[in-house]
């Protein structure tokens, strides 16, 4: 296969490099999301491009329909429903998480400490547990039932026993599609023929305009997809709304119409935390509207939320400040201003665990015709796998506009 897009423009070719070399241009000038993934690893002259399944290795999907497993280590707690003050029958939601010599703690709803501690004797049934009270020795607590929360702590194991129960760890599969982009970069020959002020190369131009279309086309798809194969040969592939939107839970916090505040972030970045996010690498995606209201936001204090340095990186994309937790671990986001993002959401995303899948890349190839144009079309069909969905992203929804 020859190794040139154009092989003869006014005596001049342009090759696949050229076109390789102009897209990291356009990465680098034009932040976008997809750009932002895709930043991360191709550089120029590298051969490394997530769209190009043979250079993205083994970070590339296998069929039309991939998948990826998730585990999720999970406390093992419940709540009790009854339980008549120092009795040693507990009433719970569920009992089928515990085994016999289970040790359990217990706390109140909000998570704060009750000093007893009990032991597990038998199970007579999924909602039921016979205990030994004040296994920890510390006194008794008159409980009320519907108002604590009991978790395990450990097991008694007698010596020379025989192996334990074994737990079901299997992943969970999560599913998406790929899709098919497509764009195609067109120009005459009149205007390759002109002189153009102040643009050197007509083609080189059109194919970044191109390259421009084909990453909106892409960033739209993650921004707003949901996936979808019910017609034949036709696929969508899913983005944030799929994998975080439709997940719900503690990282997804309804606004309810009110103004953005630093207590929302904090309450993500606390619930990403205790879900076990390792947060490595935050990005807070909104739209110029919400943008604005963060940075009104406290930027005074030892622990401001918001940090007013503008940094623009080449391979982040253009940042105009950091969200910064008041959490003492020190969580924080960047920030990206999308155009193409609902104004009344505002995405914290991990990064690192947002991956471009491709299945196949054409890059941009002549299209012969008859016309008197010259035309190059780039084809890539790929999908998006958005991992822990309901634990590394956040979301918050229904803000005031």
């Amino acid at each position: 296969m020859s190794d040139f897009i154009f092989t003869s423009i006014n005596g001049a070719s342009f090759s696949k490099r050229d076109v390789d070399n102009l897209l990291y241009q356009t990465i680098q000038e034009y932040p976008s999301l997809i750009g932002l993934i895709q930043g991360r690893e191709f550089s120029a002259g590298s051969g490394i491009n997530v769209f190009n399944p043979v250079s993205n290795g083994l970070n590339r999907a296998n069929a039309t329909t991939f998948e990826w497993y998730e585990r999720v280590l999970a406390p093992k707690k419940t709540s009790l429903t009854a339980v008549a003050g120092t009795t040693t029958t507990f009433t719970v939601a569920d009992s089928s998480i515990f085994q016999i010599d289970d040790v359990l703690k217990l706390e109140t709803s909000t998570g704060k400490e009750i000093t007893e501690q009990v032991i597990i004797t038998a199970i007579p049934n999924a909602t039921t547990l016979t205990v030994v009270r004040n296994y920890n020795g510390v006194g008794t607590v008159d409980l009320q039932g519907g108002n604590e929360v009991i978790s395990l702590v450990s097991a008694r194991i007698e010596e020379a026993s025989g192996s334990v129960q074994a737990e079901n760890t299997n992943p969970n599969p999560i599913v998406n599609y790929t899709q098919i982009f497509k764009e195609t970069a067109r120009v005459s020959k009149t205007e390759v023929a002109t002189n153009h002020y102040a643009i050197d190369n007509i083609i080189s131009d059109q194919i970044q305009q191109s390259f421009l279309r084909f990453l909106r086309k892409m960033d739209n798809q993650l921004i707003y997809g949901y996936k979808n194969n019910s017609v034949a040969n036709k696929r969508l592939t899913g983005g944030l709304p799929e994998f975080i939107d439709k997940v719900g839970g503690d990282n997804v916090k309804d606004a309810s119409n009110g103004d953005i505040t630093q207590s929302m972030f904090d309450d993500i970045f606390e619930s990403m935390i205790l879900k076990g996010s390792m947060q490595k690498d935050l990005l807070v995606l909104c739209s110029p509207k919400q943008s604005r209201k963060i940075s009104n936001l406290s930027i005074n204090g030892s622990n401001p939320i918001v940090y007013k340095s503008y940094q623009s990186s080449l391979e982040e994309g253009q940042s105009v400040s950091r969200i910064n937790s008041s959490i003492a671990d020190g969580s924080s986001g960047r920030i990206l201003i999308n155009n193409s993002v609902y104004q009344d959401k505002v995405y914290i995303l991990d990064m690192s665990k947002i991956k471009i899948k491709p299945l196949r890349y054409e890059g941009y190839k002549e299209i012969p015709n008859d016309r008197d144009t010259y035309e190059a079309q780039i084809v890539a069909e790929l999908g998006f796998q958005i991992e822990q969905g309901g634990v590394s992203h956040g979301l918050i929804k229904n803000l005031a506009v």
